[in-house]
């Protein structure tokens, strides 16, 4: 049985890239919507940009741990 803690924990790591990656593309949107109406834009293209990196980092991080894996598995 799982700890609230565990659980709380488990919550954050496995929902953080749903959240990251639509949080980067309304970020984008919003942003692209603020340039073709002429008003400063960057923010948000920068804080669109943070997201998504943190999105792909997080691939990056399974990819590193072994949970996503190219090869052959460990049960060979």
């Amino acid at each position: 049985m799982l700890t609230k803690t565990e659980i709380m924990l488990f919550n954050i790591f496995s929902w953080l890239p749903v959240f990251s990656i639509a949080a980067a593309a309304f970020l984008f949107i919003w942003g692209i919507a603020l340039k073709h109406k002429g008003k400063q834009y960057r923010k948000l293209f920068v804080a669109g940009g943070i997201f998504l990196g943190l999105f792909l980092l997080w691939w990056i991080l399974f990819i590193i741990i072994g949970l996503i894996g190219f090869g052959p598995g460990r049960f060979d």
